[in-house]
């Protein structure tokens, strides 16, 4: 799975998790992964946290990516993307993210 974040001035970041070691599985199904911070994913410094839950009423995914201490080089270069790769398969999400407390949270309006 790979998910891009982008903004006016380009990439902001690349998750790439791999499948296999690091995912764990809790009821619901729910499965999460979390970046022990070796730099296996990429930047050692930056903590990567990501949730997938399936629910069965709606028949839907809910994919939950926690990004910390990625940098924004322009707070204010407007909007951000989200891309996701899952296998040969995309998605692109266009809504109107917008980063607030100093580019710490993205929010949508």
């Amino acid at each position: 799975m790979t998910i891009n974040l982008t903004d006016g001035d380009g990439l902001i970041t690349c998750l790439n998790i791999p499948p296999g070691a690091g995912w764990k599985t809790s009821k619901g199904p729910k499965w999460t992964f979390k970046d022990n911070k070796s730099g296996s994913l990429a930047d050692p410094t930056v903590g990567e946290m990501l949730n997938i839950q399936f629910n069965s009423k709606k028949g839907v995914f809910t994919v939950k990516a926690n990004v910390k201490k990625a940098e924004l080089m322009d707070p204010d270069a407007g909007d951000i993307s989200t891309s996701i790769m899952i296998g040969g398969d995309g998605f692109l999400n266009m809504q109107a993210w917008q980063p607030k407390a100093k580019g710490k949270q993205l929010v949508t309006p």
